[in-house]
């Protein structure tokens, strides 16, 4: 049975496929696309239509896009890394360094903020917990040791 969606429901899809652009080419945004196809094809066919044309009516931009098109293996390593509670070893050039450092790091949260996806978690390089650009982890591979968030970690008071 064909799914009826209200003009503003529709327009939520299409901006939040407009605001996740910056994923494009990672596994976030081939399920988005992929959920989008399937919402598509359960809707009436002027629904489908109207929601394809949305573009012509509205527009999503965002400043300072962050490409993670080349980290696909990285977001596939460190989202397992993070649901299983792996340790991961990175290998991250930051801004101001010229060459990258491998670190490992518990994985707390994957934090999609300013058009960017970022990796929190405890560094044990530095022994601090750490914000890690993604665009900036050249690899990322799981470990065999397991961690556990501390109880008094609180991602709302840490952001």
């Amino acid at each position: 049975m064909p799914i009826a969606l209200t003009l503003t429901e529709q327009m939520a899809l299409y901006f939040s496929k407009g605001l996740f652009k910056p994923l494009q080419g990672t596994p976030m945004y081939e399920s988005l696309e992929s959920a989008m196809q399937k919402i598509g094809s359960q809707l009436r066919a002027q629904s489908f239509q109207f929601l394809r044309g949305l573009d012509q009516g509205i527009s999503v931009s965002s400043f300072g896009l962050k490409d993670c098109s080349h980290s696909k293996g990285v977001i596939e390593a460190l989202t397992r890394a993070v649901f299983q509670r792996f340790t991961v070893r990175i290998l991250h050039r930051a801004v101001h360094h010229e060459r990258a450092l491998q670190r490992e790091v518990d994985p707390y949260k994957l934090w999609y903020v300013n058009n960017g996806l970022y990796l929190v978690g405890h560094d044990h390089l530095e022994g601090t917990l750490r914000t890690f650009a993604v665009e900036r982890i050249q690899s990322a591979k799981l470990t065999n040791r397991r961690f556990e968030i501390p109880p008094d970690f609180n991602f709302e008071e840490f952001n």
